[in-house]
């Protein structure tokens, strides 16, 4: 999925908007190659390449193991 910026458009806060939270960061930075030396306040109508979040399941987003107390 492509996304272009609007005003005051952070990565965070567009993949908040996306994705729910901010987990993604790290893998829309690596599909945006130079995305980081942008700054922290993207330029207005830059256009971004979104994974799909399957595609990006790290730890911290792979399913957890439900625990019982007992049985």
């Amino acid at each position: 999925m492509t996304i272009i910026s609007q005003q005051n458009d952070s990565v965070d806060a567009i993949c908040f908007r996306h994705y729910g939270g901010s987990s993604m960061v790290e893998k829309v930075l690596e599909a945006n190659p130079g995305l980081a030396a942008r700054g922290t306040i993207l330029p207005i109508g830059l256009t971004l390449t979104l994974p799909a979040p399957d595609q990006a399941k790290g730890p911290d987003r792979a399913e957890k193991k439900t625990i019982k107390l007992w049985d």
